[in-house]
């Protein structure tokens, strides 16, 4: 799962808490949070979820705007599932319950 964020964004933190509260749930997804924010903000973010505690946790800077050009966002956050065969299957355009995420991920996957 992708998640196109911002470390500042009130849903983006929202969104991020509900995923660790559900995470065990969802420990088979690696989740691979995008922002263009600068480092600093993210390294804030990172430490204050704590989640290089979590082993399908990623997060990076796309410093080139690829998302951005690629998917056009609409906002933040906006989260692409795509499955083991890397095949798109969804795409949500607003914070989304993790436990919507849960559900749709043992339906379609």
């Amino acid at each position: 799962m992708l998640i196109y964020f911002s470390p500042d964004c009130e849903h983006c933190q929202q969104q991020t808490q509900d995923i660790l509260n559900k995470i065990d749930s969802l420990n088979e997804v690696n989740f691979y949070f995008i922002t263009n924010d600068p480092f600093d903000r993210l390294k804030i973010f990172n430490k204050y979820y704590k989640l290089y505690k979590y082993k399908n946790i990623m997060l990076g800077r796309d410093i080139n705007f690829s998302f951005i050009k690629y998917f056009k966002p609409t906002g933040t956050p906006y989260l692409i599932v795509y499955n083991q065969r890397k095949v798109l299957r969804a795409v949500f355009g607003q914070e989304t319950k993790a436990t919507r995420l849960i559900q749709f991920m043992n339906e379609t996957m």
